[in-house]
């Protein structure tokens, strides 16, 4: 999880230098490849808090309400990627 997250926050800088110098793109096409960089990250992070919590299960009323946090992070970044995707397109 850590060399994805490393590897995603190498590329974004990259990735906005060749779409500004080379594409002459406008910042409306910076948006999504963006948000992608960072659903791509937090999506992974959330999926291992969740996975933690859930096999080390000590605290069970506790660790509910953990886990219904931590699928808001997923749930939300599925879910504005859709949006800002279908609002560009």
């Amino acid at each position: 999880v850590l060399f994805i997250m490393l590897l995603l926050a190498a590329a974004l800088p990259a990735m906005l230098y060749w779409l500004a110098a080379y594409k002459k793109a406008t910042p409306d096409k910076f948006l999504l490849p963006v948000s992608l960089i960072f659903a791509g990250i937090s999506i992974p992070i959330s999926i291992h808090g969740i996975r933690q919590h859930l096999t080390n299960f000590w605290q069970p009323v506790l660790q509910v309400y953990v886990v219904r946090i931590l699928w808001m992070v997923p749930v939300y970044a599925i879910c504005s990627l859709c949006e800002l995707a279908f609002s560009l397109a």
